[in-house]
């Protein structure tokens, strides 16, 4: 294989791998909005670094999962509809 395939397979691999801010968002546990809650998650890690333990190349994989968590998130949205807001359990 050539080094090109061999970089977008890796690529594509890590991506998959990296995990899904829509499902994440839904799984954490957090306070959040009802709409969108993985392009709301995806983004707030994007604006601030600092409260998340990841490195650069993640952060570069974040901009991948934008756009794919845009998609999840509105095949979720009847499901959120019917859910509401997430909120923290206590």
């Amino acid at each position: 294989m050539s080094r090109k395939t061999v970089a977008v397979m890796a690529l594509f691999i890590s991506a998959l791998l990296s995990g899904c801010g829509s499902i994440n968002a839904r799984t954490e546990g957090e306070d959040s909005n009802t709409y969108y809650v993985g392009m709301h998650h995806d983004v707030d890690k994007i604006k601030n670094p600092g409260a998340y333990d990841y490195n650069y190349f993640d952060l570069a994989l974040l901009f991948i999962d934008v756009p794919l968590s845009f998609v999840a998130d509105t095949v979720y949205a009847p499901f959120d509809y019917y859910h509401g807001p997430y909120k923290k359990a206590d």
